[in-house]
């Protein structure tokens, strides 16, 4: 039944887990709103009150519970008799900087390896799973069309980013400047607290995703070249120009000594190697460095 779904579905999982389920619930509102403007508000809010009083209620089963939603919680019919409420608003600083597009934080997830097919870590940490195949083609599906949106709405200025690659500018700054805007209006400096490694995951994925709209474009990202794996490689076929992109992040904030440090490991990993076996003939080094919201670029 309907009705008991969500209660039922949290049951299995801590019986198969032995961990109690935690339930995320984005947009509660919306079904309300929809359903006051065709007419059959009354039948939705039995509907969720009976679906989110057995949920959140009278579910041993249940850890804790998260609802998000423009109209507040706790002056909501559907709530009554929900204890522990706790509403947090963006005028509570600790979330003043979550007004985020949901597609860039899938995007993120994604190129980070937060969603992967596999529950846990070695180290026992969970991460965010997805479920099955279909929901997981879901995400990639809203995933390029975010990009495909990004494209067509600034398709200029994504093709003078992916020229400047080419173009080996000495100073760099067209990619600078671009790379840059992109991160200052696009990212929060939360979306990298994480561990290095993480942090530099987060900020070549969203390259990757940039340099995606060049779709003649043959890119490979963490392939294997020389002796170790390069962070993103680039065959460029109209002039079998090849491109190599390290990427690290600053964690003192010395872009200028991170940038020299990745075109380094170009160097002694030979991350060319593999634009030689294919064919390529012109070659181009990149070192990315970036802090939070700022990044540096060197080429060799």
């Amino acid at each position: 039944m309907l009705i008991s779904s969500l209660q039922v579905l949290s049951q299995l999982l801590y019986k198969h887990f032995g961990k109690k389920a935690i339930i995320l619930i984005d947009e509660y509102d919306v079904p309300l709103d929809k359903a006051f403007q065709n007419g059959y508000y009354r039948e939705m809010v039995s509907l969720i009150r009976g679906l989110f009083g057995m949920a959140l209620k009278t579910n041993d089963s249940l850890q804790f519970a998260v609802l998000t939603g423009c109209m507040r919680i706790s002056k909501e019919s559907i709530f009554t008799g929900l204890n522990n409420f706790e509403v947090l608003s963006i005028l509570n600083d600790q979330y003043d900087e979550l007004d985020k597009n949901i597609e860039n934080l899938w995007s993120v997830l994604f190129t980070t390896g937060y969603l992967t097919h596999n529950g846990h870590t070695e180290s026992g940490k969970y991460r965010l799973v997805i479920p099955n195949k279909e929901v997981r083609n879901l995400f990639v599906k809203k995933i390029r069309e975010w990009f495909l949106d990004v494209s067509r709405n600034d398709g200029k200025t994504l093709e003078e980013f992916c020229s400047a690659f080419v173009d080996k500018d000495p100073e760099n700054e067209k990619i600078e400047q671009i790379f840059g805007d992109y991160l200052w209006n696009t990212i929060s400096i939360r979306d990298t607290a994480v561990a290095k490694e993480k942090k530099e995951n987060f900020y070549h994925g969203i390259l990757l995703g940039l340099l995606g709209y060049k779709s003649n474009w043959l890119i490979k990202s963490n392939a294997e070249s020389g002796i170790g794996y390069s962070d993103i490689l680039v065959e460029v076929p109209t002039n079998r120009t090849g491109i190599v992109i390290e990427i690290k992040y600053a964690e003192d904030g010395d872009l200028d000594v991170a940038c020299e440090k990745a075109l380094k490991q170009i160097e002694e990993k030979d991350y060319v190697a593999k634009l030689k076996q294919d064919g390529m003939k012109n070659f181009i080094k990149y070192g990315i460095a970036c802090f939070k919201k700022i990044c540096k670029v060197k080429v060799e």
